[in-house]
């Protein structure tokens, strides 16, 4: 039975491979009824990973996922971020549900409008590059987005249509010198 309010469904992962993984301390995990975010850090490898979750706006039927809401997350990554002694690299990634943030549409709708202001000013302050270019939807849209600050150590990524009617969404995979 789906619950009358919070998150109905979705959600994000990241997979590191064994000799790497154990490296990773959990820095950070964020949730709200609407947004989920875990933060990853390597000491050993000056490496952070980013990786969030934030469910479409569905207000009508009790599912609320506003500005509001997302400007709370970036507030926390900033914080966490802020913590961090040495300047890492920082990967980034998620499904962020923002159909407008790579296309050329001047006037999304003011909440989306709001996100994707609060997302730039991080990409902006971290020197985050968006990386992904083509469609993570089977509707066409760019959804799925992952961030970089150095662009030289993620030297591949793929977009990988999903077979399975599981999800929409399509597997993202990106390849880093790690």
């Amino acid at each position: 039975k789906k619950k009358k309010r919070g998150r109905q469904c979705g959600g994000v992962a990241v997979y590191a491979r064994n000799n790497i993984a154990y490296s990773f301390n959990e820095i950070l995990n964020y949730a709200t009824n609407c947004i989920q975010a875990l933060i990853l850090y390597s000491k050993k490898l000056n490496l952070i990973i980013i990786n969030i979750y934030r469910q479409p706006d569905d207000s009508i039927h009790g599912h609320p996922s506003k500005s509001k809401d997302f400007k709370l997350l970036i507030d926390e990554i900033e914080k966490t971020l802020n913590d961090i002694d040495k300047s890492p690299l920082i990967i980034f990634g998620g499904d962020f549900n923002l159909p407008h943030m790579c296309d050329s549409i001047d006037n999304p709708i003011k909440e989306e409008r709001l996100m994707i202001e609060y997302l730039q000013t991080l990409c902006f302050d971290y020197s985050l590059s968006q990386i992904i270019d083509s469609p993570t939807h089977k509707d066409g849209n760019i959804l799925d987005l992952i961030f970089t600050n150095d662009t030289e150590h993620v030297h591949s990524h793929a977009v990988i249509p999903n077979l399975s009617s599981i999800t929409h969404h399509y597997t993202l995979h990106i390849a880093t010198r790690f």
